[in-house]
């Protein structure tokens, strides 16, 4: 296919998938971020498609990323647990002096992975101390923030201190 052509096909599913998660949603999608993934799948000779979508209220993830960069987390961007690293492929560093990082949020650890041009170069777990999902309101987020930053930004410095010249650009959260 045409870049042209790859494009309508891209568009006409976009379109598609939205006018299907408007249909389901419990809140108005102009009123979120969401993405989507598709998974082709193929059973007994019957291709299928099958489409993972989320979305999260704007009020709420907002105030969520305002509070990591209050904490002084450098964020780039937000990206969900699964997709993470599929979303993190297109700006792995293809300089040999840059790093990008993952932290993904959990229940019960969260992780902090930074890779390279040459793939995963370190990567430290956290206890995340009994959160919740349902703790992820500004209070009890926020108490757990402060450590939680203080563990990321000393991983940061023991990496840059292990591996002279390399910095990280960006950092996403998962």
């Amino acid at each position: 296919l045409s870049r042209t052509q790859r494009e309508k096909v891209f568009l006409e599913e976009r379109q598609a998938v939205l006018w299907e998660a408007r249909k389901q949603a419990h809140f108005p999608l102009e009123n979120a971020y969401w993405s989507y993934r598709t998974v082709q799948r193929e059973r007994e000779g019957h291709k299928k498609t099958e489409v993972i979508f989320v979305a999260i209220l704007r009020s709420l993830l907002d105030r969520q990323v305002a509070l990591f960069l209050q904490a002084g987390v450098p964020l780039s961007g937000v990206t969900l647990g699964g997709f993470g690293y599929g979303d993190l492929l297109p700006v792995v560093p293809r300089e040999e002096t840059e790093a990008v990082g993952l932290l993904e949020i959990s229940p019960k650890n969260s992780y902090f992975t930074l890779y390279g041009k040459n793939g995963m170069e370190f990567s430290r777990e956290f206890s995340s101390i009994g959160l919740k999902p349902s703790d992820l309101e500004a209070g009890a987020l926020a108490q757990f923030l402060e450590p939680l930053t203080v563990e990321v930004l000393s991983s940061l410095d023991f990496f840059q201190a292990q591996v002279s010249g390399r910095r990280v650009v960006r950092l996403f959260l998962a």
